[in-house]
């Protein structure tokens, strides 16, 4: 199973049915590519409805860095900085 489908399995077994949104920050950085929205309608994630999305309210980005903040492990790997992996442990938003 690719990680699509393995994706695709656990959004249907929660019940998620509409946009769903992806914080690429760790592969892409802090960029204007960092967020993605896509459809998901119950069962398969509308490739064609994936799109990049730069209007992202403040809340949806600090609970973005509360995740990071609290698995600061994925920081070690990602495309970021010295100084944006230090303000996401300070719980900074970037």
């Amino acid at each position: 199973m690719d990680q699509k489908e393995a994706l695709e399995k656990d959004l249907k077994q929660i019940g998620v049915n509409g946009k769903i949104l992806f914080d690429l920050l760790l592969s892409h950085g802090n960029t204007p590519d960092r967020f993605f929205e896509a459809f998901f309608n119950g069962e398969k994630i509308s490739e064609e409805s994936l799109k990049s999305t730069e209007s992202i309210s403040k809340k949806i980005k600090e609970i973005s860095i509360d995740f990071y903040h609290s698995q600061q492990h994925f920081l070690e790997n990602s495309v970021l900085s010295k100084a944006q992996k230090f303000l996401i442990r300070r719980k900074k938003l970037l």
